[in-house]
């Protein structure tokens, strides 16, 4: 409904998650962008999504999201049947350590 509305009328993509998504591009990951509000889990609209739609990975802005607890928004996904990675935008800089963090996260989720 509105919420809904609102969440598909925000500002674009920001720096962040543009960022992911080049390292998503450039590293042939199974990840696409739907945090314009094209998928919803009850009220809550992740960043990225796999192409099975049962992987999510958030983006999570270092101000933004400053003394969130990300296992909450892990916990809220894994009741719903999604396995979720939260990864910080200052990780972002270390696409190695990125990779590496998408790996064991997909070996400790895999179908």
């Amino acid at each position: 409904g509105e919420y809904r509305q609102k969440v598909r009328g925000r500002q674009p993509k920001s720096i962040p998650e543009i960022e992911f998504e080049d390292i998503i591009l450039k590293n042939n990951l199974d990840y696409h962008f739907v945090g314009n509000g094209q998928f919803f889990v009850e009220r809550k609209n992740p960043d990225f999504i796999s192409s099975d739609e049962r992987k999510i990975i958030e983006i999570f802005g270092d101000f933004y999201h400053k003394g969130e607890n990300p296992q909450k928004r892990i916990d809220f996904f894994k009741g719903h049947g999604y396995n979720c990675l939260v990864l910080w935008a200052s990780e972002l800089k270390n696409i190695k350590d990125v990779l590496s963090k998408i790996q064991i996260f997909e070996d400790n989720n895999k179908e």
